[in-house]
């Protein structure tokens, strides 16, 4: 017989099994929580309550929230594909960081952190490394590849934030141009093109331009 769930109360999810609690299901279980409970509410007390154990379970594997924010901070790329040895700079440059931008979009909460947090843990080493790689055997040298690499990163950071984006271009395409005046003439020449186009295509033709612009 399946087993009934007192309203108002989340079923209970299996207890994890011994050896199975670690830092990978930790922040797996976090970015759930964030995406139910918000950021804010997030804690080692409910945390372990959703892992269903003990908050000092917890603790043997992450120091306490200010560890745990880090780990959430670069689990957000874990997900984005990395770049490839040997293809086009340009290509996998800009691949890399449309994917980027998606995966930050989708999850705004932990976007907010990224740009609030110094984010350097495995995931963030591992595609800065792969990136820096590309641009090093293209023949960048040193100080232009790092330069390039978080500038662009900064770039798709700024681009992903909740009220950036697709906020801003459906106020250019809800007329927006009604309300400028003659004190702004460039501004009111320029309003049709910014009601124009998607968040997307303007990030994705933005890009294109900025790493242009880098080439040795």
């Amino acid at each position: 017989m399946a087993r009934t769930t007192p309203a108002g109360r989340r079923p209970q999810r299996p207890a994890p099994s011994r050896g199975s609690l670690g830092p990978e299901a930790i922040v797996a279980a976090a970015r759930e929580l964030v995406a139910e409970v918000g950021l804010e509410a997030v804690s080692m007390r409910l945390l372990a309550e959703r892992l269903r154990c003990t908050p000092r379970a917890l603790y043997r594997h992450v120091a306490g929230k200010d560890e745990l924010l880090e780990l959430l901070a670069d689990a957000v790329l874990a997900d984005v594909p990395e770049a490839r040895a040997g293809r086009p700079w340009e290509e996998e440059l800009a691949t890399f960081f449309v994917a980027m931008r998606e995966h930050l979009v989708a999850e705004p909460a932990l976007t907010r952190l990224v740009a609030e947090r110094t984010v350097s843990g495995p995931h963030f080493r591992r595609h800065f490394d792969r990136l820096v790689a590309l641009l090093l055997d293209a023949g960048f040298d040193e100080v232009a590849a790092v330069d390039l690499v978080l500038a662009v990163a900064y770039y798709t950071l700024g681009a992903s934030l909740p009220g950036t984006g697709d906020a801003i271009q459906a106020r250019y395409a809800a007329g927006w141009d009604a309300a400028l005046d003659e004190s702004v003439p460039a501004l009111r020449r320029v309003a049709p093109a910014l009601a124009e186009g998607s968040a997307e295509s303007r990030f994705r033709a933005a890009l294109r331009r900025m790493l242009a612009a880098y080439a040795p």
